[in-house]
C-alpha cells in the first residue's frame, strides 16, 4: 500500500512526458520552419511544450517528495526517458533525447532530496519549485541540441532555403528592387515592366518579347538583383511558349476580336468558326517577386548558412525557457492546491515538532 502511494502521480509523469516527446517532435519536423516561418501553430507548439515540460518536472517532483530517496523517482525516471526512443523515429535525435532527459532527472532529483532533507518548515512551493523549474530548464537545453542536430544535417542533405513564410513577409516589406519596381539602367522607360496588366483576375507582370531579347543582350543588368540568366530564363520562358502561335489560320482582319487575358478568341476562317483558347502571356507578379527574392536572400545568406543550426537551436531553448519561466510562477500555486487536497483526503498528514534553534547575540 504504502508504495502504491509513492507510485501515485507515476502516471501523470508518464503523460505528461509523452506530451512532451510528441510536441518535440512537431518542432523537430521543420525547427527552421517553426522558429523562423512565423507561424501561430508554431507558437501555440512551443507553448504546449513549456506546458508538458513544467508538468513533468511538477509530477516528478511530487514522486520525489513521497518517496523521499532516490531509488524509485530514478526507476520512474529511466523508464520515462525511455519514451523518446519509441515515439521518434529519427535514430541519432531519439538517442539524444532519452539519454538527455534521464541525466535531466538525476540532476533534479538531487536537487529535490537535498531540498527535502534541509527544510525547517514544509512549503511546497519554496521547496519544490527549484526542482521543478531545473528539470524543464535541462530538458530545453536536451530539446535545443537535437533541433541543433536536425538542422545541421538538413543543411547538409538538402541545402539552405528560407521558409516560404518568411520570404512573403520580406516581399511585403521589402524595398529592393523588383520587376515591378525596377532600377535596372534603361528599363526605367519600359511602361509595360513597370506597369500591371488589368486585363486579368490576377495582377501580372507584362514583359514585351522585345524587352526579353533586351535583357538577354544585357546580362549584365540582371546582377543588381542577384538573377543568373538561367534563373529569367525560367521565368520569362512560359512567357515565350504561350505567346508563340501553334497553328497557322487565314483570317479576316475584320472577323477577330481581342478578349482579356486567359479568355477564349473566336477567330472566322473560310471554313467557319473555331474558338481556340489564347494563353495568358503574363506572369503573375507575386510569384514572379516571391521567386526573386527567395533568390536573393538565399545568395546573400548562403555563405553564413552554417550559423542558421546555432541560431535556431538558441530561438527554441530562449523560446521555451522564457515559457517556462512565466508558468513557474504558477507552480507554487498548484503545489498548495494538491497538497491541500491530498491533506483533506487523508492521503498525507503533517506533524509539528519543537526545535532548540542557536542565535546569535552581539
Amino acid at each position: 500500500m504504502n508504495l502504491i502511494k509513492k507510485l501515485t502521480f507515476t502516471p501523470f509523469l508518464v503523460i505528461s512526458m509523452v506530451a512532451v516527446v510528441v510536441f518535440t517532435n512537431i518542432l523537430l519536423q521543420d525547427p527552421v520552419n517553426n522558429m523562423l516561418g512565423l507561424q501561430v501553430s508554431s507558437f501555440f507548439t512551443l507553448l504546449y511544450l513549456s506546458i508538458a515540460l513544467v508538468a513533468a518536472g511538477l509530477f516528478f517532483a511530487l514522486i520525489v517528495t513521497l518517496c523521499l530517496s532516490w531509488e524509485i523517482p530514478l526507476f520512474v525516471a529511466g523508464v520515462s526517458s525511455l519514451i523518446p526512443l519509441m515515439m521518434i523515429q529519427n535514430s541519432p535525435v531519439n538517442f539524444v533525447l532519452a539519454g538527455g532527459f534521464f541525466l535531466s532527472f538525476i540532476l533534479a532529483l538531487f536537487t529535490l532530496l537535498q531540498k527535502l532533507k534541509n527544510y525547517l518548515t514544509f512549503q511546497p512551493g519554496t521547496i519544490l519549485r527549484p526542482g521543478v523549474g531545473q528539470l524543464a530548464f535541462f530538458m530545453a537545453v536536451v530539446i535545443s541540441i537535437a533541433s541543433y542536430q536536425v538542422v545541421s544535417e538538413n543543411i547538409t542533405k538538402n541545402g539552405f532555403s528560407l521558409p516560404d513564410q518568411l520570404i512573403d513577409a520580406a516581399v511585403k516589406m521589402s524595398g529592393v528592387p523588383t520587376l515591378s519596381n525596377p532600377t535596372i539602367p534603361g528599363l526605367d522607360n519600359l511602361e509595360s515592366v513597370k506597369g500591371v496588366s488589368t486585363t486579368s483576375d490576377t495582377p501580372a507582370i507584362q514583359i514585351s518579347p522585345e524587352q526579353i531579347e533586351f535583357i538577354k543582350q544585357n546580362p549584365q543588368l540582371l546582377e543588381q538583383f542577384h538573377i543568373t540568366p538561367e534563373q529569367f530564363n525560367a521565368i520569362v520562358s512560359p512567357q515565350q511558349t504561350s505567346s508563340a502561335p501553334s497553328t497557322k489560320t487565314s483570317t479576316s482582319s475584320s472577323a477577330v476580336k481581342k478578349q482579356p487575358t486567359g479568355s477564349k478568341t473566336t477567330t472566322s476562317t473560310k471554313s467557319g468558326t473555331t474558338n481556340t483558347p489564347s494563353t495568358p502571356t503574363s506572369i503573375g507578379e507575386s510569384d514572379a517577386i516571391k521567386s526573386l527574392i527567395k533568390s536573393q536572400l538565399n545568395t546573400a545568406i548562403k555563405p553564413y548558412a552554417f550559423f542558421l543550426a546555432p541560431v535556431v537551436g538558441f530561438l527554441v531553448f530562449s523560446s521555451i525557457t522564457f515559457g517556462n519561466y512565466v508558468l513557474g510562477y504558477l507552480v507554487p500555486l498548484v503545489l498548495w492546491i494538491i497538497f491541500g487536497i491530498l491533506e483533506k483526503s487523508g492521503f498525507v498528514h503533517f506533524e509539528k515538532e519543537m526545535r532548540e534553534v542557536k542565535k546569535l547575540v552581539v
